[in-house]
């Protein structure tokens, strides 16, 4: 009879055998665990040699447990396969290109252990860029454990969003985990399934972290950091799933349905979202996205959330250079197009350099009216000018109406 398997190491990949074989190596020859444990790999039709590393390191004994895909069947599904494989008491979700501390692991499972009524142990994560050699930030940062016992929504949900929280990552009871674990499309996965396993079990969150989440590896410097697209789009989510935890809550007698305590709770939640939706202008501000960054700015100052701190800030200079992305956009967008007229434009030199900056593809030139020649198409052209009295000009000489467009126009594309 096989020996039970205290923990399960569940890594789902695809097209990724250079980080895996990394990550593996350093299960089979740091990693030190005094419990028996397995790693689950699934593979989500990989088309590299992904096959080959985990056969590599099955055959040294590693205990890897591998399965590919017959197809590939996306993300989700494929980290599905990896849990519903998994044969351990206990369950680790692990990225391919993400870390563990192995002591950190042993505290964790210890703490498990010991209280049997827990169905899920988080800890925080650390970012750590391993390309300086750094450790960057912490995903939340706790003075003591917090413990919330089977059905306390309400203390579980003040908790999350007084301090902050994003239950990412824990150590799972595979009981638990089993039953909660499912598509979420409009909630964010982390807050409904710490609804569930609230539901099942008692919840603790402790101080002392064990997963490492890289964002500059040594192993593929330029691919993109880990969770940025997640934090750019995923704000609307963030607060489906906190609703999703105060419904389940109140379904279940926790929380008062009483509209004073609801509307606590509408507000608690509308500032934790209007945080993170900060954040994801502050990131599509550095990925230079104008446009995107003014449409979330909007949102966060229409209630008057942003009449201070760095959304105030953002917004002094966000919404100028979202309506020179616009013109980018348009130029880049329409058929044919050849050349950008910048006309009568004092700073004309600048602006044509945030245009280039901000997008415009470098096959269409930026130029003044000065050097457009008799002979070329004028319908190949987008013309920026200052005043609106300027319009008839260009119309007279035969530019295209659809391509003109004066500076107010370019302003009225935005609202400040």
């Amino acid at each position: 009879m096989d020996h039970p398997i205290k923990l399960s190491i569940c890594i789902p990949t695809y097209n990724r055998a250079h980080f895996l074989e990394r990550l593996l190596g350093l299960i089979a020859d740091e990693y030190r665990f005094p419990f028996s444990y397995e790693v689950v790999i699934s593979d989500d039709c990989s088309k590299d040699n992904t096959a080959e590393v985990a056969q590599t390191f099955a055959d040294r004994g590693l205990p890897v447990v591998y399965r590919r895909c017959t197809r590939n069947v996306g993300y989700e599904k494929n980290l599905l396969s990896a849990l519903h494989l998994a044969r351990g008491e206990l369950i680790i979700y692990l990225g391919d290109d993400d870390q563990l501390i192995a002591e950190g692991v042993v505290d964790a499972v210890r703490y498990m252990d010991a209280h049997p009524e827990t169905s899920v142990c988080y800890t925080p994560s650390i970012t750590r860029n391993e390309v300086a050699g750094t450790n960057v930030g912490q995903s939340f940062v706790l003075q003591k454990d917090h413990v919330f016992q089977r059905g306390d929504f309400d203390g579980a949900l003040k908790f999350i969003l007084r301090q902050h929280i994003f239950p990412e990552t824990g150590i799972y009871r595979a009981s638990a985990l089993r039953s909660v674990w499912t598509s979420r499309l409009f909630c964010y996965w982390a807050f409904a399934y710490l609804a569930h396993f609230l539901d099942h079990g008692a919840i603790t969150f402790r101080s002392n972290p064990f997963y490492v989440a890289i964002t500059e590896s040594v192993i593929a410097r330029d691919r993109p950091p880990a969770g940025e697209e997640e934090v750019m789009r995923a704000w609307d989510r963030y607060r489906g799933g906190l609703d999703y935890m105060l419904y389940l809550g109140q379904r279940r007698g926790s929380i008062s349905s009483k509209p004073e305590v609801l509307r606590s709770y509408a507000l608690w939640i509308e500032e934790f979202t209007t945080i993170r939706m900060t954040v994801a202008a502050r990131f599509w501000v550095a990925a230079r996205d104008f446009v995107r960054a003014f449409e979330l700015l909007t949102r966060i100052n229409a209630f008057g959330h942003g009449t201070g701190g760095e959304a105030q800030h953002l917004m002094r200079t966000v919404p100028q250079m979202a309506a020179i992305q616009t013109l980018a956009h348009i130029a880049n967008s329409v058929a044919g197009i050849t050349d950008v007229i910048i006309h009568s434009f004092p700073n004309a030199k600048d602006l044509g350099q945030h245009l280039r900056n901000l997008g415009l593809d470098a096959a269409i030139n930026i130029r003044s009216i000065d050097l457009v020649r008799d002979d070329e198409k004028l319908d190949s052209m987008v013309v920026l000018f200052l005043k609106e009295e300027e319009r008839e000009l260009f119309l007279t000489a035969g530019f295209s109406p659809g391509l003109l467009f004066s500076e107010a126009d370019l302003l009225s594309t935005v609202v400040v």
